[in-house]
Protein backbone atom coordinates (compact mmCIF):
# COMPACT_ATOMS: atom_id res chain seq x y z
CA UNK A 1 0.00 0.00 0.00
CA UNK A 2 1.12 3.55 -0.78
CA UNK A 3 -0.34 6.49 1.12
CA UNK A 4 -0.16 9.91 -0.43
CA UNK A 5 -1.37 13.46 -0.31
CA UNK A 6 -1.81 15.81 -3.24
CA UNK A 7 -1.44 19.50 -2.51
CA UNK A 8 -4.21 21.60 -3.98
CA UNK A 9 -4.99 25.29 -3.72
CA UNK A 10 -6.69 25.42 -0.33
CA UNK A 11 -5.52 22.15 1.21
CA UNK A 12 -4.58 18.58 0.45
CA UNK A 13 -6.31 15.44 -0.83
CA UNK A 14 -5.41 12.15 0.87
CA UNK A 15 -5.38 8.81 -0.91
CA UNK A 16 -3.99 5.32 -0.67
CA UNK A 17 -3.03 3.07 -3.56
CA UNK A 18 -2.85 -0.71 -3.70
CA UNK A 19 -1.66 -3.20 -6.31
CA UNK A 20 -0.14 -2.99 -9.76
CA UNK A 21 -1.65 -2.67 -13.21
CA UNK A 22 -4.07 -0.28 -14.89
CA UNK A 23 -5.26 2.44 -12.51
CA UNK A 24 -8.75 2.54 -11.02
CA UNK A 25 -9.58 5.56 -8.82
CA UNK A 26 -12.42 5.14 -6.33
CA UNK A 27 -14.26 8.22 -5.00
CA UNK A 28 -16.95 8.07 -2.32
CA UNK A 29 -20.00 10.23 -1.74
CA UNK A 30 -20.87 12.78 0.92
CA UNK A 31 -20.42 11.73 4.53
CA UNK A 32 -18.25 8.73 3.67
CA UNK A 33 -14.49 8.20 3.27
CA UNK A 34 -12.13 5.99 1.31
CA UNK A 35 -12.89 3.06 3.64
CA UNK A 36 -16.22 2.81 1.81
CA UNK A 37 -14.34 0.74 -0.77
CA UNK A 38 -12.60 -1.56 1.73
CA UNK A 39 -14.34 -4.63 0.32
CA UNK A 40 -14.07 -3.72 -3.38
CA UNK A 41 -10.38 -2.77 -3.38
CA UNK A 42 -8.96 -6.25 -2.67
CA UNK A 43 -11.13 -7.72 -5.42
CA UNK A 44 -9.86 -5.20 -7.97
CA UNK A 45 -6.24 -5.71 -6.86
CA UNK A 46 -6.66 -9.49 -7.20
CA UNK A 47 -8.01 -8.90 -10.72
CA UNK A 48 -4.77 -7.09 -11.65
CA UNK A 49 -5.55 -3.41 -11.11
CA UNK A 50 -3.80 -0.65 -9.23
CA UNK A 51 -6.48 0.91 -7.05
CA UNK A 52 -6.41 4.40 -5.52
CA UNK A 53 -8.99 5.15 -2.83
CA UNK A 54 -9.47 8.91 -2.39
CA UNK A 55 -10.76 10.89 0.58
CA UNK A 56 -12.87 13.70 -0.92
CA UNK A 57 -12.42 17.29 0.30
CA UNK A 58 -13.52 17.63 3.91
CA UNK A 59 -13.68 13.86 4.45
CA UNK A 60 -11.34 11.33 6.02
CA UNK A 61 -7.72 12.51 6.02
CA UNK A 62 -8.24 15.23 3.40
CA UNK A 63 -8.32 18.90 4.41
CA UNK A 64 -11.53 20.63 5.43
CA UNK A 65 -12.32 24.32 5.07
CA UNK A 66 -12.19 24.54 1.27
CA UNK A 67 -13.78 27.53 -0.42
CA UNK A 68 -15.83 25.11 -2.54
CA UNK A 69 -16.80 21.46 -2.48
CA UNK A 70 -18.33 21.53 -5.96
CA UNK A 71 -18.13 18.38 -8.10
CA UNK A 72 -15.99 20.18 -10.70
CA UNK A 73 -13.34 20.89 -8.05
CA UNK A 74 -13.53 17.34 -6.69
CA UNK A 75 -13.04 16.13 -10.27
CA UNK A 76 -9.91 18.29 -10.54
CA UNK A 77 -8.70 16.72 -7.28
CA UNK A 78 -9.11 13.26 -8.82
CA UNK A 79 -7.06 14.30 -11.83
CA UNK A 80 -4.36 15.57 -9.46
CA UNK A 81 -4.26 12.11 -7.84
CA UNK A 82 -3.93 10.43 -11.24
CA UNK A 83 -1.06 12.78 -12.10
CA UNK A 84 0.58 12.22 -8.72
CA UNK A 85 0.52 8.46 -9.23
CA UNK A 86 1.87 8.92 -12.79
CA UNK A 87 -0.28 6.00 -13.83
CA UNK A 88 -2.98 7.33 -16.18
CA UNK A 89 -5.17 6.99 -17.97
CA UNK A 90 -7.44 5.75 -15.20
CA UNK A 91 -10.92 4.42 -14.80
CA UNK A 92 -12.71 6.72 -12.34
CA UNK A 93 -15.40 5.15 -10.17
CA UNK A 94 -17.71 7.58 -8.36
CA UNK A 95 -20.37 6.77 -5.81
CA UNK A 96 -23.29 9.09 -5.04
CA UNK A 97 -22.07 12.71 -5.21
CA UNK A 98 -18.65 11.38 -6.29
CA UNK A 99 -20.34 10.23 -9.51
CA UNK A 100 -20.70 13.84 -10.63
CA UNK A 101 -17.01 14.48 -9.94
CA UNK A 102 -15.88 11.70 -12.28
CA UNK A 103 -17.91 13.24 -15.12
CA UNK A 104 -16.20 16.60 -14.64
CA UNK A 105 -12.78 14.93 -14.49
CA UNK A 106 -13.39 12.97 -17.70
CA UNK A 107 -14.59 16.10 -19.47
CA UNK A 108 -11.68 18.24 -18.28
CA UNK A 109 -8.88 15.78 -19.09
CA UNK A 110 -10.02 12.95 -21.35
CA UNK A 111 -6.38 11.97 -21.93
CA UNK A 112 -6.13 11.00 -18.23
CA UNK A 113 -9.44 9.08 -18.08
CA UNK A 114 -10.04 5.82 -19.91
CA UNK A 115 -13.54 5.35 -18.51
CA UNK A 116 -16.00 6.26 -15.78
CA UNK A 117 -18.32 4.21 -13.59
CA UNK A 118 -21.18 5.82 -11.68
CA UNK A 119 -22.65 4.05 -8.65
CA UNK A 120 -25.91 5.46 -7.29
CA UNK A 121 -25.24 8.67 -9.16
CA UNK A 122 -26.30 11.88 -7.44
CA UNK A 123 -25.50 14.27 -10.26
CA UNK A 124 -28.41 16.65 -10.54
CA UNK A 125 -30.08 19.17 -8.29
CA UNK A 126 -33.53 17.73 -7.55
CA UNK A 127 -36.54 20.06 -7.46
CA UNK A 128 -37.50 20.04 -3.80
CA UNK A 129 -40.36 21.81 -2.10
CA UNK A 130 -39.32 24.46 0.47
CA UNK A 131 -39.76 22.15 3.47
CA UNK A 132 -37.60 19.41 1.94
CA UNK A 133 -34.97 22.01 0.92
CA UNK A 134 -34.83 23.28 4.50
CA UNK A 135 -34.62 19.73 5.88
CA UNK A 136 -31.85 18.79 3.44
CA UNK A 137 -29.85 21.90 4.35
CA UNK A 138 -30.16 21.11 8.08
CA UNK A 139 -29.08 17.48 7.64
CA UNK A 140 -26.09 18.39 5.45
CA UNK A 141 -24.86 21.00 7.94
CA UNK A 142 -25.18 18.89 11.08
CA UNK A 143 -22.89 15.90 11.72
CA UNK A 144 -25.42 14.55 14.24
CA UNK A 145 -28.36 14.74 11.79
CA UNK A 146 -26.26 13.34 8.95
CA UNK A 147 -25.23 10.46 11.23
CA UNK A 148 -28.86 9.71 11.95
CA UNK A 149 -29.59 9.78 8.20
CA UNK A 150 -26.59 7.50 7.55
CA UNK A 151 -27.97 4.99 10.06
CA UNK A 152 -31.13 4.67 7.93
CA UNK A 153 -29.03 3.34 5.05
CA UNK A 154 -28.56 0.09 6.98
CA UNK A 155 -31.98 -0.54 8.54
CA UNK A 156 -31.53 -4.30 8.99
CA UNK A 157 -27.87 -5.34 8.75
CA UNK A 158 -25.27 -2.68 9.40
CA UNK A 159 -21.81 -3.98 8.39
CA UNK A 160 -19.84 -5.00 11.49
CA UNK A 161 -16.80 -2.98 10.36
CA UNK A 162 -18.76 0.22 9.59
CA UNK A 163 -17.43 2.89 11.91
Amino acid sequence: MTSGQVRRDGGHIAYEAHGQGPLVVLVHGMGENRASFRHLTPLLVAAGYRVAQVDVRGHGESSAGWSTYAPAEVGADLLAVVRDLDAGPAVLVGSSSGAAAVVFAATDAPELVSGIVQIGAFVGQPKLNPLLRLTQAAVLRSPRLFGRFHDTLFPVHRPADDA
